[in-house]
């Protein structure tokens, strides 16, 4: 890899977990973390996993790291280089390969293993360190899993868009005994942005206030956070409570619930194919009767456009969601303006700057929104390809 290295990251050895497969459930198990000296290390054993069965073939995440666990974007792993120590105590792999794999939820959940480089697993030492620089190449990847058979899985996209990651035995003819340890878990890349979590800056972004009939600043909150009913962090909260206005200037009724300039936040202004991926929360959140949906706007047209997937809320006050903007007008719903799809998401040709604007959108609410809405997390992009 380049020595013109732009970022490395290195995801938290204590926040990894173990992948317990419990069908039609399943449970992540927390490693455990020992230091010896100056060397900290986790490690799981064969109590923690089990035999994942709807992947094919059948698999054993045995060590695994969401992104989300820490609020962090999804990571771009393509081309990007990886480096870690592995160690077996007594480990049996009954006659399969351990590999590293990555996880995307674009277009829907899917896993990839990393054929092309089988880890070696020194039993009672560590050996060297392990280094390997993933490639696009489909013949070095095996694909074991896709949530929904009929979409199209692209791996130049999953890698773009890694959810989680970890390392897997598969080929076993029985389940994998012993214990595995692992250290020192880095990942190097040349890519800029490497990740696109935006800055929730309450003076960037507002919403419209029923009492003062004109835009105003969000809010901004600190919120404690439970992951796993062990691990509390806080969060900056972005919202808007108990003041939203019902507009009528489209062709249907909406309520703006927090937005911001494209140009302040996003790191392009082309957002085409552009995922999206968000969390959040509410509290009393009534919509009257609306949706909620993805929205972008050009002001000097008047031209709103809602992205045709909903952001269902349900029971639950958090609520993560993924999802492409795609660039076929089918998937767009226009709810004001004349200006096509292509030039609000796209931006003026040229050197010509616009000030459109990006958000969330309450639409054919009967009356005003009440109660709270915000966001703790949000990243956009990387643009994805078709495949």
């Amino acid at each position: 890899m380049s020595s013109k290295m732009l970022r490395q990251v290195s995801p938290p050895l204590e926040d990894w977990m173990s992948y317990e497969y419990i069908g039609p459930g399943d449970r992540f198990n927390h490693v455990h973390t020992e230091i010896r000296g100056d060397e900290k290390y986790i490690w799981a054993d064969d109590t923690m996993w089990s035999i994942d069965t709807p992947e094919n073939p059948n698999s054993i995440l045995a060590l695994a790291y969401y992104m989300n666990w820490n609020y962090d974007a999804p990571v771009d792993m393509d081309e990007a280089e990886i480096a870690f120590f592995l160690q077996g105590d007594d480990l049996d792999l009954k006659g399969g390969r351990c590999y590293f794999w990555i996880h995307s939820c674009v277009p829907d959940s899917v896993r990839y293993h990393y054929i092309a480089q089988p880890l070696t697993i020194p039993d009672k030492s560590w050996g060297n360190e392990i280094r390997i620089v993933l490639n696009n190449r489909e013949e070095d990847w095996h694909n074991s899993f896709c949530r929904n058979k009929t979409a199209t899985t692209c791996l130049k996209n999953a890698l773009r868009a890694c959810h989680s990651l970890g390392i897997s035995f598969i080929g076993f003819q029985g389940k994998v005994t012993g214990r595995l340890k692992m250290k020192s878990f880095n990942i190097s890349s040349n890519k800029q942005p490497f990740s696109l979590s935006v800055d929730l800056d309450r003076s960037t972004w507002f919403s419209v206030s029923k009492q003062q009939r004109r835009q105003v600043p969000a809010l901004l909150k600190s919120y404690p956070v439970t992951f796993f009913e062990s691990k509390t962090i806080e969060r900056k909260l972005l919202y808007f409570a108990n003041d939203f206005l019902i507009l009528h200037s489209g062709y249907l009724p909406f309520s703006y619930l927090l937005f911001a300039r494209v140009n302040e936040i996003a790191p392009q202004r082309d957002l085409r194919n552009f995922m999206i991926c968000i969390d959040m929360w509410s509290e009393g959140f009534d919509i009257k009767g609306g949706n909620v949906y993805f929205f972008i706007e050009q002001p000097e047209t008047s031209t709103i456009w809602i992205y045709s997937d909903l952001i269902l809320m349900g029971n639950s006050p958090f609520l993560r969601t993924v999802f492409v903007l795609n660039d076929n007008p089918s998937s767009w719903y226009r709810l004001s303006g004349e200006a096509s799809l292509d030039a609000v998401l796209a931006g003026p040709a040229g050197e010509v700057k616009d000030s459109a604007y990006l958000g969330f959108i309450a639409v054919n609410s009967a009356d005003h929104p009440t109660g709270l809405w915000g966001i703790f997390f949000l990243s956009l992009g990387p643009s994805l390809s078709k495949c």
